[in-house]
C-alpha cells in the first residue's frame, strides 16, 4: 500500500516560483483615502533582465478599476545609489501605454510602444481604485469600528493581497523599497 505525500508545510516556497526577468526596484504611493474607496498613484520603477526585449508586461492586479498607465520618458536611474527621492522628483515626461484589464486571471497587461531592453530600468505609472472588503481579508478591508467613528482601514499585504491594492509584481520573491 502507497502512502500518501506529505502534506505541504508552507502554502507556498520558493520553488512555486519562476526567476523573475523583470524586478520591481521601488514604489513610490500616494493614497486618496474615503470611508468607500481609496485612489493610488503608483509609480513603480523596475529593471528588465530578460534575454529578449519586453513588448508587455502582466502584472498582478485583482478587482482594482484601472484609471491610466503611464511610462516616463525621463528619469534619472536608480541605479545602486538607492536615492529615492532624487529618483522619484526626476520623473518626467508620462506618456500614456495602452493596456488590457484581464479580469478572469486578474492582470494588467501593459503594452510597450517602445520594448524595454535587457538591463533597461524602467518607470511606469499606475492609477487604480481599490474598494475596500468587509469579508475579505486580503488587501484593504474594513475592521470593527465603534458605532459614530469613521471606518478603520486595515490593509494585509501578506502573498497575493497587495495585487488588491495596486497592480504590482506579486510573488514572494518581487522584494522592493516603497515610499509613500
Amino acid at each position: 500500500m502507497a502512502s500518501a505525500a506529505p502534506a505541504k508545510k508552507y502554502r507556498f516556497t520558493r520553488q512555486d516560483f519562476q526567476s523573475l526577468v523583470t524586478k520591481p526596484l521601488h514604489f513610490d504611493m500616494v493614497f486618496d483615502i474615503t470611508e468607500s474607496k481609496v485612489k493610488v498613484t503608483l509609480q513603480t520603477t523596475l529593471r528588465h533582465d530578460g534575454a529578449q526585449p519586453l513588448s508587455e508586461l502582466k502584472l498582478n492586479s485583482k478587482e482594482l478599476e484601472i484609471l491610466s498607465v503611464e511610462r516616463f520618458d525621463a528619469f534619472s536611474p536608480l541605479g545602486a545609489q538607492n536615492d529615492f527621492v532624487a529618483h522619484v522628483q526626476s520623473f518626467a515626461e508620462p506618456r500614456a501605454l495602452q493596456f488590457d484589464v484581464d479580469t478572469d486571471d486578474h492582470f494588467l497587461v501593459v503594452k510597450f510602444s517602445k520594448p524595454v531592453q535587457s538591463g533597461e530600468e524602467f518607470v511606469i505609472r499606475t492609477v487604480s481604485v481599490a474598494t475596500p472588503t468587509e469579508n475579505i481579508l486580503e488587501g484593504l478591508y474594513f475592521d470593527y469600528t465603534p458605532e459614530g467613528a469613521p471606518k478603520t482601514i486595515i490593509t494585509q499585504c501578506q502573498q497575493h493581497g497587495f495585487q488588491r491594492i495596486v497592480p504590482c509584481i506579486d510573488t514572494m520573491d518581487a522584494k522592493a523599497y516603497y515610499t509613500t
